[in-house]
């Protein structure tokens, strides 16, 4: 009897300790997305007037150290859209924006190393 309270013990001891580690994994999966949103906005705050578009993901994936965001670039005043594939690197624990490429149908079209100035349409 007291080996089966035993090894219960110890099983709940390991799935207390799992869902720890679970938890503590979603907390890290925040902080990231947290923090490659905020790499892509400082990125697109040099390159874009922000008051002057709408900016909203469309897709958000991440894998380790590498993230790939399509966003929808809308200009307030035309209707104007753009869809961009962003892809992110962390390196040395900061993100930072790697390629910026024009997106259309499910396919990334040519690969650009800056977008256009920001007095010109994304």
């Amino acid at each position: 009897m007291r080996r089966k309270v035993g090894i219960l013990l110890l099983a709940l001891a390991g799935v207390a300790m799992s869902g720890c580690e679970l938890i503590d994994n979603l907390r890290q999966d925040k902080r990231d997305h947290e923090a490659i949103q905020a790499a892509l906005d400082k990125y697109l705050a040099a390159h874009v007037d922000l008051s002057a578009v709408t900016v909203e993901n469309e897709e958000f994936n991440t894998d380790r150290d590498r993230a790939e965001i399509i966003v929808q670039i809308t200009v307030k005043q035309s209707k104007a859209e753009s869809k961009r594939k962003y892809t992110l690197a962390r390196e040395g624990g900061v993100w930072m924006v790697k390629t910026d490429q024009l997106f259309s149908g499910g396919v990334a079209e040519g690969q650009t190393s800056t977008p256009a100035p920001a007095n010109q349409k994304p």
